[in-house]
């Protein structure tokens, strides 16, 4: 009996290692292909939240409602996650269809990345300085209901 165990066990991992090569072959297929309406608008998505959130950093800055130090702090890693969805959008291209979109949303991608990071940078004048967030972001959810009008 042993040999017959030997056996399936055998067969029992070549089954296992032959799934795992069908989901990475699926996983990499996947990663290639270009970006189709859903994952563009997650992509979109990503960054009209970090401009949004940027917005409201910079109203409750003017409204000296938050520490200078943590604002500086916050402005470069909220720059940090703009530039990480820029390198997503940059990586691959989109459907013919909405390629314009990907192309959009790479040029705001790049608006609220400077204006992160001259913000960050920015010192005293962050303080009462209007860098433009909350355009950035209505721009960038009137760029999302293009791709998915229904949300």
């Amino acid at each position: 009996m042993q040999v017959s165990e030997r056996g399936t066990a055998w067969t029992q991992g070549v089954i296992v290692a032959a799934i795992a090569i069908a989901v990475g072959v699926t996983l990499l297929v996947r990663l290639q292909r270009p970006f189709d309406r859903d994952t563009l608008a997650l992509q979109v998505g990503i960054l009209q939240s970090h401009a949004a959130e940027a917005g409201e950093l910079a109203r409750l800055t003017r409204a000296e409602q938050v520490a200078p130090g943590f604002v500086g702090e916050h402005a470069a890693q909220l720059a940090e996650n703009v530039e990480r969805a820029q390198d997503a959008l940059a990586a691959k291209d989109a459907e013919p269809d909405i390629e314009a979109q990907r192309r959009a949303a790479e040029t705001l991608g790049a608006a609220v990345h400077a204006r992160l990071h001259a913000w960050s940078t920015a010192g005293a004048q962050a303080r009462t300085r209007d860098f433009g967030f909350a355009a950035l972001s209505d721009q960038l959810d009137a760029l999302h209901k293009q791709l998915k009008p229904e949300d």
